[in-house]
């Protein structure tokens, strides 16, 4: 049965750019296994596994190398493991036409290091042109069918959608400014999509965070009726949008009953994201509520989940083991 299936699979071939490549490589069951290792977050796992000698017996197919190549990247990235992931871009060649994942997180690895900022910008700055101007030629990603990695590429590096693409790099350049403490650059990024994209619901999101925490409240009121609006059209699809927006204006002004009371209602009606439950734990401790917010936090920490939530939460819960953690005084 495999054998028919490897040998129909060998005539798609012919006409298909798939991931189903790696079937010369890896077998279908380990395939899945590292997909579900990516959804649960066990990163570590994933790198052990593909520094193993199988994965370094060369891959000689330029496609199906860059895939697993993405793969690998991020997780070494996400485990910081940023020496690992430098030795593996200089050790491993690639051509010209790089996936979008694969020349995303080279940028980021070079973003890991504060002093190459800059350079990390100016690198997106050119991927970030690249996209913008593929209207007259054949944007190939479109056209990649993942059997094995779609949850990878299409979900999480949208790399079906060019517009995402093109947003992804402008919010890494503002991260850069941030971090660079740069945020009158940083918050000219997030005007900058908002002309260019002035219906999308998570740009207008963050433009009514940024208005809110810049003071810009006139500014911020124009964009909530506009999110209002565009819910309402939508049919009340973004109708957590709406919500986060209530919570956001409370927390400005240290309401924290209410703001409490505003994502338990996400929770219960939209989503129960770790993202959520993180910030829930934060306001249980500006209302005092310390060893429950720390509870919380441990249990963000421990789930496995393919998002930043873990590094927030383990950020946070830090800031408030500073917070509390008292000093011996000198006798």
């Amino acid at each position: 049965m495999a054998e028919i299936f490897l040998e129909n699979l060998n005539t798609q071939l012919t006409s298909t750019i798939s991931d189903k490549v790696l079937l010369s490589y890896f077998s279908h069951d380990e395939l899945l296994h590292i997909t579900e290792n990516l959804i649960k977050g066990n990163f570590n796992d994933i790198a052990l596994r593909l520094n193993s000698s199988t994965y370094n017996i060369d891959i000689e197919q330029d496609f199906p190398k860059q895939i697993i190549m993405s793969i690998h990247l991020f997780c070494l990235i996400k485990t910081k493991k940023y020496e690992s992931a430098k030795n593996l871009l200089n050790t491993s060649k690639v051509s010209n036409k790089k996936l979008f994942p694969l020349e995303y997180l080279s940028i980021k690895l070079i973003c890991s290091n504060a002093t190459d900022l800059f350079k990390g910008i100016k690198e997106y700055n050119i991927l970030l042109n690249k996209y913008d101007h593929i209207e007259d030629r054949e944007d190939w990603e479109s056209k990649i069918d993942f059997f094995y990695f779609n949850f990878f590429f299409e979900k999480l590096f949208t790399i079906k959608d060019r517009p995402s693409k093109i947003k992804k790099c402008y919010f890494e350049i503002r991260t850069c400014f941030t971090k660079l403490n740069l945020i009158s650059e940083a918050n000219k990024i997030i005007l900058l999509l908002l002309e260019r994209y002035p219906n999308d619901m998570f740009i207008l999101l963050e433009a009514y965070k940024q208005s809110i925490s810049s003071g810009s409240l006139k500014d911020a009121k124009n964009i909530y009726v506009k999110i209002i609006e565009r819910n309402n059209l939508l049919e009340n699809k973004f109708d957590i949008y709406v919500l986060f927006c209530d919570f956001i204006s409370c927390i400005s002004q240290c309401e924290y009953e209410k703001s409490l009371s505003l994502l338990i209602q996400i929770i219960q009606n939209h989503s129960g994201s770790p993202l959520i439950i993180n910030n829930i734990s934060l306001i249980n401790f500006y209302l005092n509520k310390v060893e429950k917010s720390k509870t919380d936090f441990h249990k963000i920490i421990e789930k496995a989940e393919m998002n930043c939530s873990n590094e927030i939460s383990s950020y946070n819960l830090q800031m408030i083991n500073d917070v509390v953690t008292v000093a011996p005084k000198n006798k």
